[in-house]
């Protein structure tokens, strides 16, 4: 029986450093895709479709340096979420879903306003927000983990977005993927959101569980994702 468990711990656990290469398969193979699809595509470049290719490409940019040259990977400990093959998977049919209906799907481009619509403004201001907000909070957790002494005990962030909820990064992911869901405003950037979503709302839970077993979190009373909700 021992022998079993250790051999499936080998399996799941992986070293730190296949991290970064996994991470490229989920958040390189999005810049992949759609700049293959905009290579292939014939119809023009209006400004949704430029807009929404500029966000996408900042978004999974940003992710790929992160997973490559900020994230601070434990030894023998489970790949995160983001880097396993279902994740993957995920992305590439959302990326398949999204780039086709924005790049080679004609009656997009038809519904495209010639002009930027109010919405249009606001919701990319949000998104630039949103990421910025997400990789600041990736920047704190990097400080918290880099800082704790080797062996000592596990604990939890302060200060700033953490403050208010537990995974103030998920809030910005959240935030990011709706403020393209209203530019984009096609079924899969939708559909995308909702999954990403509902897939933040576990995790979030998770952490905040884990966070609830350490001393001085509780009185703290923090949300696990969205302020004064959940």
């Amino acid at each position: 029986l021992c022998h079993n468990y250790q051999k499936r711990s080998l399996q799941i656990a992986e070293p730190p450093s296949m991290a970064p290469n996994r991470a490229f398969l989920s958040y390189g193979a999005p810049l992949v895709i759609w700049a293959v699809m905009a290579a292939v595509h014939q119809g023009p470049w209006t400004f949704t479709r430029t807009l929404l290719t500029a966000m996408w490409t900042l978004h999974f940019s940003k992710r790929l340096a992160e997973a490559r040259h900020l994230h601070v990977y434990s030894p023998g400990k489970d790949m995160h979420g983001c880097f396993t093959s279902k994740a993957s998977l995920f992305y590439v049919v959302g990326s398949l879903g999204i780039g086709g209906a924005v790049l080679l799907d004609e009656s997009f481009a038809a519904r495209d306003r010639t002009t930027p619509s109010l919405l249009s403004t606001i919701a990319p201001v949000t998104f630039l927000c949103s990421v910025s907000v997400n990789a600041y909070c990736h920047w704190r957790l990097r400080l918290l983990k880099t800082a704790r002494p080797p062996n000592a005990p596990r604990t939890f962030p302060r200060g700033d977005f953490f403050e208010w909820v537990a995974c103030p990064h998920y809030t910005a992911e959240v935030a990011t993927w709706l403020s393209f869901a209203l530019v984009c405003r096609t079924l899969p950037a939708w559909l995308f959101f909702l999954a990403t979503f509902g897939l933040l709302l576990r995790w979030s839970q998770q952490r905040h569980h884990r966070y609830m077993e350490m001393d001085g979190y509780k009185q703290l009373q923090r949300d696990a994702l969205i302020p004064y909700v959940w």
